[in-house]
């Protein structure tokens, strides 16, 4: 079957929010111009997959395995968000990243050093 996969079906939703219609967009988009290079014969059927699969990775496959591993973290380390909102800043870049201004994983290294600002002083 010569099948690409975009949306729910294709898993593309944050970890992190559930937000997925902008991802399914996205994707839907990119798996048609991966389809209509091959019918202007620019590409190959054997090709199509990967370039799509390729478009998904520089987009937003990076993000969303960042967005795993920070969940992974917070899981293992018993990091309750709860305590987390307490601090300004943080609140503000967990905001910025729900209304989609910021990616919240390239803030991974500031919002690390606030929340253990948080657990030491409390």
């Amino acid at each position: 079957t010569r099948i690409l996969l975009a949306g729910d079906s294709a898993g593309h939703v944050s970890p992190l929010t559930g937000e997925g219609i902008k991802f399914s967009m996205i994707a839907g988009k990119m798996a048609a111009e991966a389809i209509i290079g091959y019918f202007k014969n620019r590409v190959k059927l054997k090709d199509v997959a990967k370039i799509y699969l390729g478009k998904l990775e520089r987009s937003f496959y990076g993000r969303f395995r960042r967005e795993k591993m920070l969940l992974k973290l917070s899981e293992r380390r018993g990091i309750s968000s709860s305590r987390l909102v307490y601090d300004k800043k943080i609140r503000n870049a967990i905001a910025e990243f729900y209304v989609d201004k910021t990616d919240i994983t390239k803030k991974l290294p500031f919002i690390a050093l606030r929340a253990l600002k948080t657990y030491i002083l409390g």
